[in-house]
């Protein structure tokens, strides 16, 4: 079997194995929904197990997200085979790294601005003003991240293993 045709069948094995997760993320999700929604009772539970579950729906829902954008890449390489020559591989290496890279940094840099976000000592210093513009910093860093590492994760991932 050629390695073209190899790497069809990894790309239609992993097509495969979406599905498979996707219904069975879809099908925990409905589950949630059905609690959130008052069709199953859930008066039972704290309000930090009902946080718990809403963060479950939400993550839920981003994961199938992410299984959706695999399957779309992966239909554009089944689409044009040659999306990915020995050029292109070595540039999308290249890239992966360069992008761990930023990842790592910007990493470290969150973490040091969320440590002094949590040293209540410090933020005392600091006008009301400036402490919110830190909190958006905060926020807008950590979405960056969170793109950083999608990223990176579907370089990596839109092989078809």
């Amino acid at each position: 079997m050629s390695e073209n045709a190899m790497f069809k069948l990894g790309l239609y094995a992993r097509l495969e194995r979406i599905a498979e997760e996707a219904f069975e993320l879809f099908k925990q999700r409905r589950e949630i929904e059905g609690w959130l929604d008052g069709d199953t009772s859930i008066s039972f539970i704290s309000d930090l197990e009902l946080k718990w579950l809403k963060a479950q729906y939400h993550a839920l829902g981003e994961a199938l997200d992410a299984l959706g954008k695999q399957r779309e890449a992966i239909k554009v390489v089944l689409d044009n085979p040659n999306v990915f020559d020995k050029h292109e591989a070595s540039d999308k290496t290249d890239l992966i790294t360069k992008l761990k890279d930023e990842e790592y940094e910007l990493s470290d840099k969150l973490n040091k601005l969320s440590t002094f976000l949590l040293d209540s000592d410090k933020t005392a210093q600091i006008n009301d003003e400036q402490l919110r513009l830190l909190q958006m910093q905060q926020q807008a860093m950590a979405n960056y991240h969170r793109i950083l590492v999608a990223r990176i994760f579907n370089l990596e991932t839109d092989k078809g293993e």
